[in-house]
């Protein structure tokens, strides 16, 4: 059963219908090989019911949007009527062509320093672009801590990861407003203090389609 719900979707990715056939009146799976059609951006895509059992092939279209998606059946036994409602919309599918990235950094301000005062639960705010939406629950901000003017990763004095969380509003749009906490005060070792360190910074996580975050 499909809903009206939304399904999200990379362009010309090969999908399923998948479902269960029964009799309206008593609820009875349809044991008779019934033809299936789904419709999709005008194009119909054909396949079966056997003892009840959906099953429809079909690509989604090559473009970015929103597109219902609709479901009837035909060849029906003697006797048998579809209710099914051919102009409803079993379900929205949402086509995304563009991984999500992002924007920028927010704050702190990339060319300033953290002052030590800051280090404290220290809040760190991105703007992401993902116009169809983030899946939230695989948001995450990487960072590490190195001496200052060295890329090697190898050499960090610290590193984690923090969840991002959205400071307002929905995870979908230009400009989605995110922000993660890093507490550097418990874990720069007092005896380095003295030193510059840099602090690196990237995301990681996917959109409802599936794709993963440029960097």
């Amino acid at each position: 059963t499909l809903a009206n719900a939304s399904y999200w979707v990379l362009p010309l990715q090969e999908n399923s219908v998948l479902g269960d056939l029964i009799w309206h009146r008593d609820k009875m799976t349809v044991l008779e090989e019934i033809s299936i059609e789904v419709e999709l951006d005008h194009i119909p895509f054909l396949g079966s019911s056997i003892a009840g059992e959906i099953i429809v092939e079909f690509q989604t279209p090559s473009e970015s949007g929103v597109y219902p998606l609709t479901v009837k059946a035909s060849d029906l036994p003697t006797g048998g009527l579809d209710r099914t409602d051919d102009s409803v919309v079993a379900a929205w599918v949402i086509v995304d062509s563009a991984a999500p990235s992002v924007n920028g950094l927010i704050s702190p301000r990339g060319d300033n320093p953290i002052a030590e005062w800051m280090w404290e639960n220290l809040s760190v705010e991105i703007s992401i672009n993902e116009e169809e939406g983030l899946d939230m629950d695989t948001m995450v901000m990487q960072w590490v801590v190195i001496p200052a003017g060295l890329g090697f990763h190898s050499l960090a004095i610290a590193t984690g990861n923090s969840s991002l969380e959205l400071l307002a509003g929905h995870a979908q749009g230009s400009a989605i407003p995110m922000h993660a906490i890093i507490n550097l005060e418990e874990i720069i070792p007092l005896e380095l203090r003295g030193s510059a360190f840099d602090l690196r910074l990237w995301v990681e996580g996917k959109d409802y389609a599936g794709q993963y975050m440029n960097r």
